[in-house]
């Protein structure tokens, strides 16, 4: 058979067939983005994610929301809340309502886990990863662990994602963290002493601790979450029981809900038989409740004339 020979024609498109060619390479793009591509390729994923951990030998944790597309509901091992905005650069942070220490029992028991995210198209690693998780993990070193090594407490971060002059930058900043989550201003410290010293200087301290906590848990209960106070002291028994009791008088109706501060003004003052009433159903809940008598006659005496 005789060789055809090609022309100019046959190896150059025209016009027409460049329009045309540009037309099916737009068609053959948007296929890939069809919903059954999608999906499969979130199957894909999934997959390869189940055999990821498989391998490490790892619990799965899925970072809220997109994470929980890609693991398995049964390989769900938690959820977590690590926020790419708190990694991007120049604007690196600590989030304290975003603390996620509820993955620390499962991180002690696995030793690690697998963090599960997504990012946009085009980018290797999310934020997320690669600058949120290791700045939350450098914070929990150095604020439960002060004694280690500044080698085993330092901060981590994947070099293909993260430029050395990016981590000095974060490095800079990582010394004020801890103080933020130490220092919340949802928390307050108030030294009191200890033993029968602590229960005397109950009295003047317990004004500027109800308001404080009046504050705090009024500004909770507007945000629509659950306001939940934790009061602690050297026993755990004795000058919390003594504040809690306080608290439940003038902060709280008997429902447990904040008392707005009309509804606190417009409230009689405590009586015995109230403080009474609400010291019981305290000891019911807490049976090692124990508080001492200058305790009680602290809290009675500020009660008494609280409003005066």
């Amino acid at each position: 058979m005789a060789a055809q020979h090609l022309s100019v024609s046959d190896l150059v498109f025209s016009e027409q067939a460049n329009h045309n060619f540009s037309r099916i390479l737009g068609d053959l793009k948007r296929a890939n983005l069809s919903v059954e591509n999608r999906l499969r390729s979130i199957v894909d994923d999934a997959r390869f994610v189940a055999a990821a951990a498989t391998a490490q030998g790892r619990p799965l944790v899925a970072n809220e929301r997109c994470g929980s597309w890609y693991v398995e509901p049964r390989l769900k091992a938690a959820s977590a809340y690590f926020k790419s905005t708190d990694g991007h650069t120049g604007q690196w942070s600590f989030s304290t309502r975003r603390l996620n220490l509820h993955l620390l029992p499962l991180i002690g028991r696995s030793d690690g886990c697998i963090i599960v995210d997504s990012t946009r198209r085009g980018k290797r690693i999310p934020d997320a990863l690669s600058k949120t998780i290791p700045i939350w993990c450098c914070v929990l070193n150095r604020a439960l662990f002060p004694d280690l090594p500044e080698s085993q407490r330092g901060l981590y971060v994947p070099p293909n994602a993260v430029s050395d002059s990016e981590r000095s930058q974060m490095l800079a900043r990582l010394p004020e963290f801890p103080e933020t989550w130490t220092k919340s201003p949802t928390a307050l410290e108030v030294g009191l002493g200890k033993g029968k010293i602590a229960s005397r200087n109950l009295r003047q301290a317990l004004p500027s601790i109800c308001a404080f906590v009046h504050r705090a848990a009024a500004a909770g209960a507007e945000e629509g979450g659950s306001v939940k106070v934790l009061v602690a002291c050297e026993s755990g028994r004795d000058v919390s029981v003594g504040v809690a009791l306080a608290l439940a008088c003038c902060c709280f109706d008997d429902n447990g809900n904040v008392l707005t501060a009309d509804a606190a003004c417009r409230r009689p003052s405590p009586t015995k038989d109230f403080i009474r009433t609400k010291l019981g159903r305290i000891v019911t809940a807490m049976p090692e409740a124990n508080p001492s008598r200058a305790t009680l006659q602290s809290v009675n005496s500020f009660l008494m004339d609280w409003r005066e």
